[in-house]
Parts: C-alpha cells; structure tokens; sequence
C-alpha cells in the first residue's frame, strides 16, 4: 500500500505539469496560441441579445399567464353569481332565506375550497352576475379587484365610464379608487 502512494516527487509534477497543458489546450484554439475564454466568446457573439430575447419570452409569457389565470377567474366567478342567481329564481326565496343561503354557502364552500368564498365576496360574485350580463360580459383586460371596485357603485352609466377609462388608461385599482 505505501509503494501506491510513493511516487517521486519529480514524477507527479511531471505528472501534473502534462495535465495543466492539457486543461490549458482546451482553453486555446486548436494549433494556436490564441485563448478561448468563455467569457470573451459571451462578449462577442451575441450573448447579451441571447439573453435578452430569453429574458423578454419568459417575461411575456409570465404575463399570458397571469392574463389566462385572470380571465377564467372573472368567468368563474361570473358563473358562480349565475349558479346562486338561478338558485333562488328557481326556489322563488324570499330575503330571509336568501341571506342565510349565502351564509350556508359561504360555510360550505369555505370549508370546501378555503379562501375565497366568503359571504362578502358571494354576494360581490351574485352581483357581478346580475350587473354583466351575458349580452354586457366583463372585460378580461380588469381583474376581479378592478370589478369589486366597480361594483360598489349603482348607477350603471358611471360604472361603465369607470370601467370603459380604467381599460383604455390600464389603471391599476389604486388609480380606479381614487
């Protein structure tokens, strides 16, 4: 076992003078004296653009993303309001009842699907239902917080302006509060 470990001295510099020249050959251009660093090949062939068209696609398509995730939230909760909507047309429900089914439903849903479904936003949902219309369907280009702001107010010519501006200005909805 002590002969493995006992080379001279000399041989394994030998040995590890032959191995940096084959480490630095991969670093030069083949049968030149001419260095090839990684980081001057980045520097002149375009690396920057590379990486900025890669950052810009995963940038837009995070934002699709988020836009397609918007979009079927507001369809979903549009259809949620439907749904509850229907329910009581259906049932003819009188008030007292209609309040203690968005109660049920907030419990039931609540312990179904976590947040989300509390009876502030099953009525915010209802509303939005009876306010868009099929014939007048929301926007995808506002979130439901946008639309949780419109929904306060009651006169549909003003939420329509609201909305028309938050759209066509991209307000954020601290702009539409204000």
């Amino acid at each position: 076992m002590a002969e493995r470990y006992a080379t001279p001295l000399p041989q394994l510099t030998e040995e590890v003078a032959v191995l940096a020249a084959r480490v630095d050959g991969h670093l030069r251009r083949e049968g030149t004296d001419q260095e090839v660093c990684p980081t001057r090949i980045i520097e002149t062939s375009g690396y920057g653009k590379l990486l900025e068209q890669i950052s810009g696609t995963r940038t837009a398509g995070q934002a699709r993303a988020a836009q397609a995730v918007n979009t079927q939230l507001i369809e979903t909760y549009w259809q949620v309001g439907r749904h509850i909507v229907e329910f009581e047309q259906a049932g003819n429900l009188r008030a007292e009842y209609g309040k203690a089914l968005l109660s049920q439903l907030a419990a039931d849903l609540g312990v179904r699907h976590g947040k989300g479904f509390n009876r502030s936003n099953l009525i915010y949902m209802r509303m939005f239902y009876l306010r868009y219309p099929i014939s007048a369907m929301p926007s995808h280009l506002l979130s439901w917080s946008h639309y949780l702001e419109l929904l306060k107010l009651d006169d549909d010519l003003e939420r329509g302006f609201y909305e028309k501006q938050a759209i066509a200005e991209r307000w954020s909805v601290a702009e539409l509060k204000r």
